[in-house]
């Protein structure tokens, strides 16, 4: 092969195109500051990033009643009435079921997400509606659920139950499984020391359902006279409650707390990926969430 001649040496070395590598150092940089940013918005406050994204995205958080409603309304009515002859026996698992439908986030932009569990305090905030937001400490933020729960939809439950126990038409192998399941659900309420529907209430209060025409839930209880069924229902809730052992109310809270904070780190990833996928194409709202 021929040597190249210093002309052509020069010709080539004259017109040669350089292209140099991207420094490595700087893929480090956008690197770390991309992570930078990402640990940003996972340590930023949870209701900061839920009120710029409802801003955002012109929308507001619902609040907490709003979502009771919305999550158990459909059975709340089924269990007004004996017309409906439906299996509604719940078991454990169906309470821990409701605090997870309570507790999670079902639309894309977070407006429904009226929960979560603040690790670093270890308190519960819970949404009021319009940018508030009530937080009480762990425990008594898992109490707060329960009862609210119950207020609402489970002591429905609980006179549907008494109801069919008192209804002559079911067998006794059909009054055996009832009576299992009100006393599984007066062991869960009963964790939490929420009193069952039955105290305080008349059997006429408690038997009328809205199949009923003459069926009003304000009743004075001290005006009609009959407490047989309310007594004897009442006596097996305490009669429930007294065997419950310490392990089974450190158990059944555990569980139920395990399921807050397991759906609410759920929710707060999810929103984390929500905020970081409109910072990234947003300036305005880049500068607003890293200001």
């Amino acid at each position: 092969m021929d040597e190249l001649t210093t002309e052509i040496k020069e010709l080539v070395l004259a017109n040669r195109v350089y292209h140099p590598k991207e420094s490595t150092k700087t893929i480090t940089q956008v690197i770390n500051n991309n992570q930078t940013i990402i640990n940003y918005v996972a340590n930023l406050d949870t209701i900061v990033k839920l009120n710029e994204l409802s801003k955002y995205q012109k929308i507001d958080i619902m609040d907490y009643e709003s979502k009771l409603e919305g999550c158990f309304e459909h059975n709340v009515e089924r269990f007004k009435k004996d017309s409906f002859r439906g299996n509604f026996q719940y078991r454990p698992d169906h309470f821990f079921e409701m605090i997870h439908d309570i507790t999670l986030s079902k639309q894309k932009g977070f407006e429904d997400l009226c929960v979560f569990y603040n690790k670093d305090e270890d308190r519960l905030y819970v949404s009021l509606g319009n940018g508030k937001w009530e937080n009480y400490q762990r425990d008594p933020g898992v109490y707060f659920l329960v009862d609210s729960i119950v207020k609402f939809c489970l002591e429905n439950y609980e006179m549907y139950l008494i109801r069919k126990l008192e209804d002559d038409d079911y067998s006794l192998a059909d009054k055996v499984s009832l009576k299992d399941s009100l006393v599984e659900y007066y062991a869960f309420i009963a964790t939490f020391n929420v009193l069952p529907v039955v105290q305080g209430k008349s059997d006429s209060q408690i038997m009328f359902n809205e199949d009923h025409e003459e069926y009003c839930d304000n009743i004075n209880p001290n005006d009609i006279e009959g407490h047989r069924i309310v007594d004897k229902y009442s006596k097996l809730y305490h009669s429930t409650k007294t065997k419950l052992h310490d392990s089974d109310i450190r158990h059944m809270v555990k569980e139920v707390i395990s399921v807050i904070k397991t759906t609410t780190k759920t929710n707060i990833k999810e929103l984390n990926k929500r905020i970081m996928g409109i910072l990234n194409v947003d300036e305005a709202f880049r500068k607003t969430i890293l200001q």
